[in-house]
């Protein structure tokens, strides 16, 4: 085989037991190619100019690029391939793809279709190990397994993994060259001690994964001369004692390739206001008191009513609570009492749906069987509940008796299943109060509302309890890189949503405690909730719905490896979480996070002008599609309509994300709102410019040394200074 002509490379490779190649791929046979040069292969002649170059500033890091061009001659079928080959390989590595592949995927597969659970009794356990539908894995044992994905398949094409030795490799390739999209293949041979790891243009999966299963393969190419395609990688090899050490190093690279664009179209303040309108004149049920799932009593499915938290359910009353006017603040409380006195059961959990007619235990969709309750929609709706219980007490009103006692008596009950379990489980038999259903992160925010329960009621328990909790999800989820388990459709599988509960919980522990403990492990999961948010500015088909609107992917959020696609926000936080972190420790990653999820969620906001699909104005859909899972005709589209979680992630983002920090003292301004801004320490002026064509109130949260030193309140925005800006206007204001 030819070798790559760098020394450095050379020999780094060779202490690695690694190698690096090129081929070409055509429908019967592979083929070598040099790395330098031309060669005949049939009737074609190919030439081949490759570079390799050292990356300023990070170790046994090196950027390697082919070109490789067709001279003269056809061929048919064909791809081009480099491909990282190791020896000496252990399956029991932690293979990784972000927001596809974790651990190698090797759970245990249930082959069921859409809306997934497990088909009988014989499935559930207390001691339950990850479960996934028919999805992209390697073997558990090892044996030969192909994934096969592509890079517009995955938040940031990537490809890596950490052997058990504390040795770790990274692969990063931009999401497209010449030809499109590039195919990345991981092959695992354990009881040869190989795999490999492969970037190929064009993409050529042998199968397409679909949001359970696959479909026909990718079409091949045909090519004749002059055509050409680059491959582009940059490999790192490096030391993982842990295996943190591998999402530290991704995070760094994640921004490597891409393009990314700030868009200040749609300020935080005029978005709220379409989509508030939407959803009290859509979303809003008069005769029930309640914020429906659908927006509409036609033909109505069972789950278009009303669900405890997860996607809406006493979630979306949050906002209007504290930014609305009297009408949507008096429909929250209803709606808040519906969820306080109308969902428990005598044992102190709650009930998670309504049909119109009646409460149900849960989803009732077969084959869910009628008494497990999702811990996620149990804990989302105890820590919204608590919250919005002190919001209104900070303010001096009245809260009701009843939903003290009812969010007191929930979180009783849920300490009570961890303390003897000694875990929260994914799901609850809500006729015994035992785990029906355990393992998983469906718990993660958990932590953070038995710290709210132990600042309503007092009693220093509930500290203990969200202490202990968190404890054992950082050592069974953090340390291990695997989030699970939160959204109610998916069984198991490794999520984003459990990632950022999670996160919320690890940043409010910090905050409360004081402890480092929790500031390094909040850290530890940004990291690998980067792992789920899009880094560059996908380029969608340009009649496609996104297309047409020419919306920014960065910052877009990927839901799980299951529903392979990204969405405008995080599913269901607002993630001030991210801002606090930053503000606490400096943790810049997180500030990045933010700016990008918070900056850009607007964006997908349908609106005149701006129609996105056939949506209204003040819709959003939770389709991000950048990957073909759905078909090539979906990517950029099946904007099939509102969705009320995305809507409520954006009231929940401009009710608590502040649109402009600055600290006075530093002269650190930082915007994350669609305005622009300066400061001018001398006469301690503060500039805002609104670009967009929409008035613009700022809330704006200024701090000095003293100030940025202590915690935040409960709501940050009661921080912050609200400035209005006219459309296509500056305004300068005295700090």
């Amino acid at each position: 085989m030819n070798t790559i002509p760098s020394n450095a490379f050379s020999s780094l490779l060779s202490s690695q037991s690694s190698a690096i190649s090129l081929w070409i791929r055509t429908a019967s046979s592979k083929e070598n190619l040099p790395w330098n040069g031309s060669a005949s292969l049939g009737n074609s002649r190919w030439s081949v100019a490759t570079t390799v170059s050292p990356v300023p500033g990070r170790a046994d890091s090196f950027d390697v690029v082919s070109v490789i061009r067709l001279e003269e001659g056809t061929s048919p079928s064909t791809s081009v391939v480099m491909t990282a080959d190791f020896s000496q390989w252990n399956p029991a590595s932690y293979v990784f793809s972000p927001c596809m592949v974790y651990d190698g995927n090797r759970f245990e597969i249930v082959d069921v279709p859409y809306s997934p659970f497990w088909p009988d009794a014989s499935h559930y356990a207390v001691d339950k190990p990850i479960s996934v539908t028919n999805q992209v894995h390697l073997n558990k044992d090892g044996s030969p397994a192909v994934i096969e994905t592509d890079t517009w398949g995955v938040a940031t094409p990537c490809l890596g993994w950490r052997s058990p030795e504390g040795r770790g490799f990274l692969l990063f390739t931009p999401d497209h060259n010449e030809l499109g999209a590039m195919g990345l293949t991981i092959a695992e041979d354990g009881p040869s001690g190989k795999a490999t790891f492969t970037v190929e243009s064009p993409r050529r999966r042998s199968k397409i994964p679909k949001i359970m299963g696959f479909r026909e393969g990718d079409p091949l190419r045909d090519w004749k001369a002059g055509d050409t395609a680059t491959l582009t990688v940059r490999i790192r090899f490096f030391a993982a004692p842990r295996l943190q050490d591998l999402f530290d190093l991704y995070a760094e690279g994640r921004k490597d390739f891409g393009d990314r664009r700030t868009v200040k179209a749609l300020p935080f303040s005029e978005a709220d206001r379409m989509v508030r309108e939407k959803v009290n004149a859509l979303n809003w049920d008069e005769e029930l008191g309640y914020y429906r799932h659908g927006i509409s009593r036609l033909n109505t499915k069972p789950y278009d009513w009303w669900q405890l938290g997860w996607v809406s359910g006493g979630l979306t009353t949050l906002p209007m609570i504290a930014q609305g006017d009297p009408v949507q603040k008096a429909r929250a409380l209803r709606n808040l009492a519906f969820m306080f006195e109308g969902s428990p059961v005598e044992n102190g959990l709650w009930k998670a749906h309504h049909d119109g007619t009646k409460f149900n235990n849960e989803d009732p969709r077969p084959p869910r069987p009628g008494y497990l309750v999702s811990v996620r929609r149990l804990s989302d709706g105890l820590y919204f509940g608590l919250k919005q219980i002190l919001m209104l007490e900070a303010r001096g009103e009245e809260v009701p008796v009843a939903w003290k006692t009812s969010a007191r008596n929930l979180a009783d009950a849920l300490v009570g299943i961890f303390r003897k379990q000694g875990q929260i489980g994914q799901y609850l038999d809500i006729r015994t109060a035992e785990i029906g259903i355990g393992g998983s992160t469906a718990g993660g925010v958990l932590p953070a509302a038995l710290l709210l329960a132990s600042k309503t009621f007092g009693e220093a328990s509930y500290l203990k309890a969200a202490e202990d909790l968190g404890r054992q999800l950082v050592r069974d989820c953090v340390e291990t890189g695997l989030t699970t388990g939160g959204p109610c459709d998916m069984l198991t599988a490794p999520d984003s949503e459990s990632c950022f509960a999670l996160l919320v919980s690890l940043v409010d522990l910090f905050e409360a405690t004081g402890d480092r403990f929790w500031a390094q492990a909040a850290s530890d999961l940004t990291r690998q909730f980067s792992t789920w948010v899009t880094s560059y500015d996908f380029a969608y088909p340009p009649e496609s719905h996104l297309g047409k609107v020419d919306v920014p992917s960065n910052g877009s959020v990927w839901a799980n490896i299951q529903n392979k696609h990204a969405a405008p926000g995080i599913c269901n936080f607002s993630g001030e979480s991210l801002f606090r972190l930053w503000r606490d420790t400096g943790d810049e990653l997180a500030l990045d996070l933010i700016r990008d999820i918070a900056g850009n969620i607007t964006s997908y906001v349908s609106r005149e002008g701006h129609q996105i699909g056939t949506m209204n104005s003040g819709m959003m859909c939770e389709r991000v599609n950048l990957s073909d899972w759905e078909g090539q005709e979906g990517v950029g589209g099946n904007i099939f309509g509102s969705t009320i979680w995305v809507e409520t992630a954006l009231m929940l983002t401009v009710a608590e994300v502040p649109g402009v920090y600055l600290r006075t003292d530093t002269g650190r301004l930082e915007i994350i709102d669609h305005v622009t801004g300066s400061w001018d320490a001398a006469s301690k002026t503060l500039t805002l410019s609104n670009p967009t064509a929409f008035p613009a109130k700022v809330q704006v949260l200024v701090e000095d040394a003293a100030t940025a030193a202590a915690a935040l309140p409960l709501e940050i925005l009661s921080r912050c200074r609200a400035i209005e800006v006219p459309a296509g206007r500056s305004v300068a204001v005295t700090v």
